[in-house]
């Protein structure tokens, strides 16, 4: 415990915990939000399904590159 202790008075545990936990930014960054209805995905065929059981990182690889 005293470690911990010792370790969140550490500017960059502040920092991290401001990110992670009160999603506070910097000046000059931005926030991105994807509402879980945005997971979708458009075949070929040009229907749209939505992209359910796919690990995060896949479903941000999907979003952004496989367009």
């Amino acid at each position: 415990l005293k470690e911990k202790l010792k370790d969140a008075g550490q500017q960059l545990f502040i920092e991290k915990e401001a990110r992670n936990k009160l999603f506070l930014v910097k000046p000059g960054e931005g926030i991105v939000v994807v509402e879980p209805t945005v997971y979708m995905q458009a075949s070929a065929s040009s229907t749209i399904k939505p992209m359910e059981g796919l690990p995060n990182w896949k479903q941000w690889w999907e979003t952004f590159f496989k367009m």
